[in-house]
């Protein structure tokens, strides 16, 4: 057997399932075409107008500044010497 045969019997057999199944879908269709089937119904409202009440913003207590003044990149060198000093944390051993 050649691929071209294979293909041609294995595309003959895709359309003689999936005709089969259109054919077994349309046939159980109009059985059931005198059934009443529920449907789920939504009933839309008119759009409301909501007035927005002006709430004063409650005072927050002042804190403390965090230890970190600073959150912006730095060089390599730098980075070393910030690590040296203490002045980041870091999760690693960083050889000096």
């Amino acid at each position: 057997m050649t691929w071209i045969k294979f293909i041609c019997w294995l595309s003959g057999l895709y359309a003689f399932y999936y005709m089969g199944n259109i054919l077994w879908d349309l046939s159980r269709s109009r059985k059931a075409s005198g059934e009443i089937i529920p449907e789920l119904v939504f009933e839309e409202q008119a759009p409301q107008k909501v007035a927005i009440e002006a709430k004063a913003a409650p005072k927050m207590p002042e804190k403390a500044k965090p230890p970190v003044t600073d959150s912006g990149g730095v060089r390599l060198k730098q980075l070393f010497q910030l690590a040296k000093a203490e002045s980041i944390v870091y999760t690693g051993a960083v050889s000096y």
